[in-house]
């Protein structure tokens, strides 16, 4: 409508995340990340800035450092120069998810990346941040143990880079106005979350929301997903936490992760 009228249209930004890149996904997703470079420019998950009217941008990033992103996901990254940030759960590094109780969950069978491994990853377009220490659901943790999570997590990856880690992930995009401040207390300078959401104009902010996004998806999914689409199911949000809360008075015997993962 803003071009049809003759005004400009503000640069708009996506954030998407990935889990695992299995063997059998390799090609679906070199062809996402195709297609990425033809209709969106893709920024580093740390940058700050201006984005120019009538662009796209998208930042890529991966939740739990698995292993199948060094062999599936980076060769494609690296040709095409598209940069990504990659969040550990430093507890579990060379070790298989043990975190998740959803039967359904998709990458029981995964391995997270060895200490060797994180170091050798290519510094000049991939970041490495933080998932926590040992992927809990942080709003259910007291304050000392919220806190010891980003801390604990932050220092050893540090230890482990020689580089600052600045970016943060939520556990199950879980959080509230407690566990953001502690991020930003431990030292984190951009947090992100799995609200979708578009930024518009400037990136300029400390936290972000990201849109769920995997190799499985169609190419017309994927292409609405990193232009910002599904921005609209924000609203369902309070829907969500109702059913949450319904389901954890009804169902007291089970994980809580669970419901998070569904």
């Amino acid at each position: 409508m803003l071009r049809l009228s003759g005004r400009e249209v503000p640069g708009r930004c996506s954030a998407v995340y990935y889990h695992s890149v299995k063997d059998t996904e390799k090609k679906q997703f070199a062809r996402q990340m195709q297609l990425l470079k033809k209709c969106a420019y893709p920024l580093m998950a740390d940058y700050n800035g201006k984005l120019r009217n009538g662009k796209n941008y998208v930042i890529i990033t991966f939740d739990d450092g698995f292993k199948s992103i060094i062999k599936n996901a980076l060769p494609e990254l690296k040709r095409l120069e598209i940069p990504c940030a990659v969040f550990f759960p430093v507890k579990y590094l060379g070790c298989m998810p043990k975190w998740q109780y959803n039967k359904s969950f998709h990458d029981e069978d995964e391995e997270i990346m060895r200490e060797e491994e994180i170091r050798s990853l290519p510094r000049d377009y991939i970041l490495v941040g933080s998932h926590s220490y040992s992927h809990r659901v942080l709003t259910s943790l007291n304050a000392l143990e919220a806190r010891e999570e980003f801390i604990k997590s932050k220092e050893l990856l540090e230890k482990l880079t020689g580089k600052n880690v600045d970016l943060f992930s939520f556990p199950y995009g879980s959080f509230n106005s407690h566990t953001l401040s502690l991020a930003y207390e431990a030292g984190y300078k951009r947090v992100f979350t799995i609200n979708n959401e578009v930024i518009t104009s400037h990136v300029d902010r400390s936290l972000l929301g990201r849109v769920r996004t995997d190799p499985s998806d169609t190419l017309l999914e994927f292409r609405l997903k990193i232009l910002g689409a599904y921005e609209w199911l924000n609203s369902i949000g309070p829907l969500k936490e109702k059913l949450f809360i319904f389901r954890r008075k009804n169902n007291p015997q089970k994980q809580i992760t669970e419901h998070l993962t569904a």
